[in-house]
């Protein structure tokens, strides 16, 4: 896995959560 699509996924998964 890259780190760039580690970061994609948690900053995803965040907003994701925020929003809620």
């Amino acid at each position: 896995m890259s780190i760039l699509s580690v970061m994609n996924v948690c900053e995803r998964h965040y907003r994701f959560n925020n929003q809620h």
